[in-house]
């Protein structure tokens, strides 16, 4: 898997946030919504990642128990994954291809993991009426190549989800960013591609 991908799967990854106020730390507040986002129905997330002069624009949609889809650069027509179960479906320059594969590894550590052991001087900023903001800096390791920066969390109020992540920093040594915008449809169906 290419640092690029696993960039976009470790951002979807820490993009699974939102937590209602309490008396616990920021930290916490955090660790105890990623498990209530991983038992959100769906989950749709455009990711855009800027790393060496190159931007990627990855839409990501989760549909549980076993769904998911992801469209590369959707306004280039560069690629789409579709995993259904065991089954992939990839769609390339000539069209659609059946894939029967074995469940993807895990290709980052845990979440609860990253926050736990990654995640230092992690505080909660002025909240909106909408809106609480976390912020600190991120570190972790993919492939033995360090990753290191800032990273901000904008977590809406009313549902307690993320809305918007955003890390600034280096990537292997070069500077990348990647952003994150997030919205939740039940009604999200992901179907046999045709």
């Amino acid at each position: 898997m290419s640092r690029l991908a696993a960039a976009a799967t470790l951002c979807l990854c820490l993009c699974v946030c939102g937590a209602a106020k309490s008396s616990a730390s920021p930290l916490d507040d955090v660790l105890a919504a990623v498990a209530a986002e991983q038992a959100a129905p769906s989950v749709r997330a455009v990711l855009k990642l800027e790393k060496e002069n190159a931007v990627n624009v990855y839409v990501v949609e989760r549909v549980k128990p076993d769904r998911l889809r992801i469209v590369l650069n959707p306004d280039q027509s560069a690629g789409e994954i579709v995993l259904i179960g065991a089954t992939t479906y990839w769609r390339g320059p000539a069209g659609w291809k059946r894939i029967p594969s074995a469940r993807a590894p895990a290709v980052v550590p845990s979440v609860t993991g990253l926050f736990s052991t990654g995640l230092t001087d992690f505080t909660e900023q002025t909240a909106s009426a909408s809106r609480r903001n976390f912020t600190g800096h991120m570190a972790w390791s993919n492939g033995g190549e360090p990753n290191l920066g800032q990273l901000t969390i904008a977590v809406n109020i009313a549902s307690n989800l993320p809305e918007q992540l955003v890390f600034d920093g280096t990537c292997a040594g070069k500077p990348c960013r990647f952003s994150q915008s997030f919205s939740y449809d039940a009604a999200l169906v992901i179907d046999v591609p045709k």
